[in-house]
């Protein structure tokens, strides 16, 4: 059959041929190459990418050293216990660029590559999940059962309806996947429990503690956090400035400094 129809392309009729008729191809219809347009798209702005760039390093560094050089038994409980909070601030920072990348109206390259990976790597988190509620939050603030990460209860059970409302089936795919990714890489169980797990869980009490629960009040009434500014900077990456976010969103965590 497939021959046939070789045959009989080959054999049409010139004149047939000719009948055809071909539109001119318009050059200036076509879509021209914008470098101006491109290298601003890959463009590092300072100094935030720079910042931010230098925050998911050196959590990739620290947990990578932990996860797989740490020995829990020759270092003191102290010693163990610095550097989980270490890395539980850290795991708060990822949420934070990535929070700052669902905020940005026009992200370059960079910021897209970067937020999301930090969200993935914060929680298994898929960007559009966590802004299809997110936007929730920020159209419907302290509105019970419109803002999902608002409700008027005590900090335990707003915790958990707060994370019942974001954590997906695919999140926990991922992190499943990420488990198993380290433990078949020769990470020891102790240190994933210790410095993956763990941190991963406080991380998200922290943010829920001091960038939703002490700053979100009923009726939309947003405050900002009475801690020092270092104290906002080690607990919340300056969330506590609240009222300021809300008001700006666009402002990434640095320019909300006080």
């Amino acid at each position: 059959m497939i021959g046939k129809k070789i045959i009989l392309l080959f054999c049409f009729p010139l004149k047939q041929i000719n009948s055809f008729k071909f539109n001119k191809l318009d050059l200036n219809k076509i879509p021209k190459f914008n470098k101006q347009s491109v290298s601003k798209k890959l463009e590092v702005k300072k100094p935030d990418d720079i910042v931010n760039g230098l925050v998911f390093t050196s959590w990739l560094v620290n947990d990578s050293n932990m996860l797989y050089n740490y020995d829990i038994k020759t270092h003191e409980v102290y010693e163990s216990v610095f550097y989980i909070m270490v890395l539980i601030w850290q795991y708060v920072g990822l949420f934070i660029i990535s929070h700052d990348l669902h905020h940005n109206r026009n992200p370059s390259y960079y910021q897209n590559f970067l937020g999301r990976l930090s969200l993935f790597c914060y929680g298994g988190f898929k960007l559009e999940d966590f802004s299809k509620n997110h936007n929730l939050h920020h159209k419907y603030p302290g509105i019970v059962g419109k803002d999902p990460d608002f409700d008027n209860s005590n900090p335990i059970i707003w915790y958990s309806k707060f994370m019942q409302r974001y954590v997906t089936v695919n999140q926990i795919y991922n992190e499943i996947l990420i488990f198993f990714l380290l433990k078949f890489s020769n990470a020891d169980l102790e240190n994933i429990l210790l410095f993956w797990f763990i941190p991963c869980i406080y991380a998200s009490i922290q943010l829920f503690y001091y960038g939703t629960y002490l700053v979100h009040k009923q009726n939309g009434d947003i405050v900002n956090s009475n801690l020092p500014t270092i104290l906002k900077v080690l607990t919340c990456y300056n969330f506590g400035n609240h009222k300021d976010h809300h008001k700006y969103p666009q402002k990434s965590w640095l320019e909300l400094w006080k």
